[in-house]
């Protein structure tokens, strides 16, 4: 189910970011870096993931819990109105709206 993905499919990424394959329901890359105790996310998904994609943040969610035992935040910043309305329904939490993203975060 998790692998090192080779493309990031997009999503942004610099030096400090980790990539990490689901393979599950077609494929998703995270892309993550630590921030103090949190991490700061990315995704991006094929088109066959789409429709999976709740389980695969929640699938990702276990994963942090289970191998980053200091994190204790998951922090997203957002552009797209679907994937507002998916975080939202899966305990995250707005916190603020910055250059025209939303800010969400899920304490874990």
């Amino acid at each position: 189910m998790w692998y090192v993905p080779n493309d990031l499919m997009g999503a942004p990424s610099d030096e400090n970011h980790t990539a990490l394959g689901w393979n599950k329901k077609g494929k998703v890359v995270f892309t993550f870096a630590r921030r103090g105790e949190a991490i700061d996310c990315h995704f991006a998904a094929d088109k066959k993931a789409l429709r999976h994609i709740r389980e695969a943040i929640s699938d990702f969610i276990a994963w942090v819990r289970k191998n980053l035992l200091w994190c204790k935040m998951i922090l997203a910043a957002v552009a797209t109105d679907s994937v507002d309305r998916l975080l939202n329904k899966i305990k995250f939490q707005l916190v603020t709206v910055y250059k025209g993203c939303n800010i969400y975060a899920r304490y874990i």
